[in-house]
C-alpha cells in the first residue's frame, strides 16, 4: 500500500540526506510534485524537481515501516 507525507528541502544537503535515508529503506520511495514523480533513491533525478513548493513522498510499505521512515525523515516533513 502506498502511504504519503509532504516534505520540503532547503539545501543540497537536505536533498542528499533525504536520498541517503530513502536508499536505506527496503521499499520503493517516490517523490513528486503536481506534474512529475521520481525515484526518491536517486540523487541525480531528485535534482530534476522544483523545490519551491512542498513535495509529496510516497512509500510502498507496511504501516509500521512507514511510521519509522516518516519519523526518520521528520526534519523534512511539513
Amino acid at each position: 500500500m502506498i502511504r504519503e507525507f509532504k516534505v520540503a528541502f532547503h539545501s543540497f544537503e537536505d536533498v542528499r540526506d533525504f536520498v541517503f535515508l530513502a536508499v536505506a529503506q527496503p521499499f520503493d520511495v517516490t517523490v513528486s510534485n503536481s506534474w512529475q514523480s521520481v525515484n526518491g533513491k536517486s540523487l541525480m533525478v531528485m535534482f530534476s524537481l522544483d523545490y519551491s513548493q512542498p513535495l509529496k513522498v510516497g512509500a510502498n510499505c507496511a504501516e509500521e515501516e512507514f511510521l519509522h521512515f516518516r519519523e526518520a525523515a521528520a526534519r523534512f516533513v511539513v
